[in-house]
């Protein structure tokens, strides 16, 4: 799942991209998706507060290459 997070002038706003295996899982995607966005607003608290010039921070629960990696398996099994 990728979590990306937007300091503005006067809040925070965050946008998720769960993976297509996670939303699969409708039955424990809320709590996933509740787990994941709390860990990365601690983690972005800890970069904001030592390097407050970044204004936007992605966190990934997946690389690129494993990304590609699960788009060729889908293929190859007649996914997308």
């Amino acid at each position: 799942m990728k979590v990306v997070l937007i300091q503005g002038i006067d809040d925070r706003k965050f946008r998720i991209e769960p993976e297509t295996s996670e939303i699969k899982n409708l039955d424990g995607l809320q709590d996933l998706i509740k787990d994941t966005v709390s860990k990365a607003l601690d983690a972005a608290d800890m970069i904001w507060k030592q390097f407050p010039d970044f204004k936007q921070i992605t966190l990934d629960t997946t690389t690129d290459e494993e990304r590609k990696l699960m788009a060729m398996a889908s293929r190859a099994k007649g996914g997308n």
